[in-house]
Parts: C-alpha cells; structure tokens; sequence
C-alpha cells in the first residue's frame, strides 16, 4: 500500500515537519521515542519518497545522471566495461545516499529533454568524444565528471581547472608502450596491433593507444609498420598475416577473445603460434583457453573515482583537495597467451 507523509505524520501522531526531519536527519529536537515511531511506520510501509519532487521543493536533488553517450541507437551494455564501471558507481552512490538514473544518449538534445523532466545534483559522462563534450558543456550547469574522454589540451587551454569540471582516464598511451615493453622483454620483436576503427584525427582511447603502440616500438629501437595495424572489421586478414608477427596487442579483451576465437577455428594455437595482450581485464579474460594476459584498468575503481569527484562540489566540501584530471596506471595481469621467445 502507498503512503505518503501525511499519513506518517497521522499514524505517529506528529507533524509533516517533524516527519520530514527524521527523513533528512535533522532529529536534534526530536525526541528517540518518535524518531523510532517514525521510522517503524516507513519501515512497515516502505515508503520511499519521491526525489524529484522533493528537489522541486527543495532546489536540490539527490540524483546523478549516468549518460551513456554512442552514436548507435543504445549503447552495448553487455560490454563488461560498462558493468564495472556502473559496479564502482553503485559503491559510491549507495555510500553517499544518492540515486543514479541511466540513460542512453545519442545527441546532446537528449541531455535537453532529461533536464527539463529531473532535477539532477550531477552527472557521469561516459563514451564522449570532444566535440559532443563541447556541446555538452552548452547545456549541462551541474557538476560533471568524463570518463576516458581526452581532449586537445592546446586548444582548449581555458578547459583547465574550470568551475565543476573534471575527468578522470586511464593513461592509455603509457599503458600501451607498457604491453610492448612486456613483449620485448619475452623476445618479441614483430608486433602487430588490432583495433576498432576511429578516426585517426580525434582525441581518443584508441588514439592514444595506437601512439603508445607506435612510441614503445621506436623506444626499443623495432620500426613502426602501418601494415601490421588490423581493425576489427579485418580479422581475415590478421589470420592471413600471422607469419608477419609473433605477437599482437588488442585494444579490448572482447575483441582479443573474438580474435583467439578465429584463430583456434583456422587451426591455430595461442600462443605458440601468436601471443595475444590486451585492456580491460575483464571476467572472461581468465576463464578462456588460453587465460588472457591483459591490463587491468581497473574499470570498478574509475566509477568510484568519478562519482567521488562530483561529490565535491555538489557536497559544498572544501575543493583544495580535488584534481580536475585524473590519471589512473594499470596493472598488468601475466597469465597464459604470452610466451617466452
């Protein structure tokens, strides 16, 4: 049965007022009989009260807009990266008692619209890239954090240390010399690359990733070949070039699983006749033959971190302590599909 505040208030044989302060903690003159009362009745009801509403009356929210921003019609939730991320953000939200509503976007008219029917304390910009992050910026006043989106620094110079700003990333492009590094030291001296199509022009993950690629190679004196850079959509020819390389760096683990897949079908064995590396880490990666040496970025802590910033400013709590970017490393899980040259 639905109740409202009224009706506590008339059961417990109080006001609306002395309701609405047990609710929202403000019990100094409320006496531990009727803070009881009170919440027994909410307990035996459960009464959950209406956010949106009370930030109308309020000018305030306790809700955190989760924008999943794709250029598709929804975005792919069954990708693991999302679940972790959604894992350290649940963490931090039920922590600090704050709701979190999820929404797919795929223009930056759909943030428009969600504004003008919730009231939102904050949000989490997830799969950004500049350009929408510039439009974004036009319409969202709340504190916002972008998750792994990367911007021209040059340019944009006035983006540093602005009101309520901030972005929290993994450091790809060292994370990617990282995993070259790893195969020098096992003896590899070809190493392919395979990745999603982007456009090369953008800032980006996957920017970042193929410089990292490229800098590792010409740190460890190996030259960088363009014909060796595979996209998803060409993994026939990945297979078809494999005696061109001994190993190859994958920027996902999806997409490093789809490719051992292939490669097991035609015959081949991992990592005897190609060493596969990858991101991300995720629960698969250990539960496929061979288990997939990958970097965990840890993806669970980057939505901790995230939400953590926001709260903040939307907190009011001193600011000195806060770093508008921030930079997470990786760590590399050694496991089975390297090998030892």
């Amino acid at each position: 049965m639905k109740i409202t505040i009224k009706e506590i208030a008339k059961l417990a044989n109080v006001s609306m007022t002395t309701v609405s302060n047990v609710m929202n903690n403000r019990t100094n003159k409320v006496s531990q009989e009727t803070i009881d009362k009170i919440n027994n009745i909410i307990k035996e009801y459960n009464y959950t009260p209406n956010m949106n509403a009370k930030a109308l009356v309020n000018s305030s929210s306790k809700l955190i807009g989760l924008l999943f921003y794709t250029e598709q019609e929804i975005y792919n939730f069954n990708d693991p990266f999302a679940g972790q991320l959604l894992e350290g953000i649940e963490t931090i939200s039920r922590k600090e008692n704050y709701f979190v509503l999820i929404q797919t976007i795929n223009s930056v008219d759909d943030i428009g619209v969600i504004r003008n029917n919730w009231q939102f304390s904050g949000f989490i910009g997830v799969g950004f890239k500049q350009q929408t992050m510039l439009e974004a910026m036009e319409i969202i006043q709340e504190p916002i954090t972008f998750i792994d989106t990367y911007y021209d620094e040059i340019k944009l110079k006035e983006f540093k240390d602005k009101e309520n700003l901030y972005f929290v990333r993994s450091d790809d492009k060292k994370i990617a010399h990282d995993l070259v590094s790893h195969l020098v030291d096992r003896g590899h001296r070809d190493i392919a690359f395979l990745t999603y199509r982007v456009n090369l022009k953008e800032h980006g993950v996957i920017q970042e990733r193929l410089a990292g690629y490229r800098d590792g190679l010409v740190a460890h004196d190996l030259g960088f070949d363009s014909k060796l850079v595979f996209y998803n959509d060409q993994l026939d020819q990945v297979i078809e070039n494999i005696n061109h390389y001994s190993a190859i760096i994958v920027t996902a683990d999806l997409l490093a699983i789809q490719l051992i897949s292939q490669l097991k079908e035609q015959g081949f064995s991992v990592p005897d006749d190609c060493s596969v590396i990858s991101f991300d880490n995720i629960q698969f990666s250990e539960l496929i033959s061979p288990k997939l040496t990958t970097m965990n970025l840890f993806q669970n802590v980057k939505g901790e971190v995230a939400l953590g910033q926001i709260m903040v400013p939307i907190k009011g709590t001193p600011k000195e302590n806060i770093q508008q970017t921030i930079i997470m490393d990786g760590e590399l899980e050694v496991r089975e599909s390297v090998k030892q040259m």
